[in-house]
């Protein structure tokens, strides 16, 4: 067998034993000893979920928005238009990126872009014996916008405010679950969308269901990321607190 698999191949009876004591024989009386499997970074695993998310997240914003600027912004498709720029387009970058000034300009004109939506769907249905706030869609969507507001107003707090270590450390996770949570509440409000009658009536059934996945795979690779960043906070954190607690008892005995 050819040597770069990194495996040999031997002909065993069904008591033969590994060293590990491990009886390897497949159902053909042939073993596959000391296969290694092929080591995939944590850097080159990010840059897979970012390019995933990136190609997904402007796929979805060139569909919606180029249909919104034919229908020239009338009635839905405006709300439709500076809503999904804010939500899939800003938010998405905002959450992928690592650089904080574009973190926080980004969050900040996901917010915009997104409050300017729903002040403009709530504009149209003031005009209209409808009532607000009642589907699936707008109730994800209020959520989602007021926890992206908890989110900027944590990130201020740590910009400006001189916090100590502990404060800063649960400001940090705060401000990470506000903005991972007001993500998904959003995105999940973008899937429900496509259900609307605005959708139903200027995409087809086929695109539809293409937005549906896109979004739903770009949510994911989305959150995986932030999952990632969310889980070594909290790591950091339980270690420095470790190395507090480990610090005091050593000065404690030292007295």
């Amino acid at each position: 067998m050819c040597h770069r698999y990194r495996y040999r191949i031997r002909q065993l009876r069904l008591s033969d034993e590994t060293e590990d004591g491990d009886i390897i024989v497949n159902a053909t009386g042939h073993s596959i000893e000391g296969f290694i499997w092929p080591e995939i970074s944590e850097k080159l695993y990010e840059s897979v979920c970012i390019t995933i998310s990136n190609m997904l997240v402007v796929s979805i914003t060139v569909i919606i928005s180029q249909k919104c600027l034919l229908l020239k912004l009338a009635r839905t498709a405006e709300h439709t238009f500076y809503s999904s720029l804010g939500i899939v387009l800003c938010m998405s970058e905002a959450l992928l990126l690592s650089d904080q000034m574009l973190h926080m300009a980004l969050g900040l004109m996901a917010f915009s872009l997104g409050a300017m939506g729903v002040g403009i769907e709530v504009r149209h249905k003031q005009l209209l014996p409808a009532k607000h706030f009642r589907s699936k869609h707008s109730i994800f969507g209020l959520i989602g916008c007021l926890l992206i507001l908890a989110s900027i107003c944590t990130g201020f707090w740590m910009l400006l405010q001189d916090l100590g270590k502990r404060q800063a450390i649960m400001l940090q996770l705060a401000h990470r679950i506000c903005s991972l949570a007001g993500y998904v509440a959003l995105m999940t409000s973008q899937l429900f969308s496509y259900n609307k009658g605005f959708v139903r009536r200027n995409w087809s059934e086929l695109y539809i269901r293409v937005l549906k996945f896109f979004t739903f795979v770009a949510t994911i690779t989305v959150c995986i990321r932030e999952l990632q960043h969310f889980a070594s906070d909290v790591l950091k954190a339980i270690d420095e607190e470790m190395n507090d607690i480990i610090q005091k008892d050593i000065h404690m005995n030292r007295n």
